[in-house]
């Protein structure tokens, strides 16, 4: 499948079979839609990557999470400095 996305990056999905002539046109439709699909995922995979690290980046500090529970350490030493 040639690649679609605009990061300058190759992707490649290869499928192959033992016979020659195995996939018909319903086949290689599947497979490009497939193929789409799995670049749209990782798109939005870079893009929600990219995302995060502009904002940790625009809160100047880290963010941890453990078990679903989020520390800003950024936020608390501003809270701790105002008050």
């Amino acid at each position: 499948m040639p690649p679609s996305s605009g990061t300058g990056r190759t992707r490649v999905l290869a499928i192959y079979a033992d016979s020659p002539h195995a996939f018909g046109e319903a086949e290689r439709r599947v497979l490009e839609e497939l193929g789409e699909a799995v670049e749209r995922a990782l798109e939005t995979t870079e893009t929600g990557r990219q995302l995060e690290s502009e904002r940790r980046d625009a809160d100047g500090g880290a963010r941890i999470e453990v078990r679903g529970v989020e520390f800003d350490y950024a936020a608390r030493a501003a809270s701790r400095t105002a008050s």
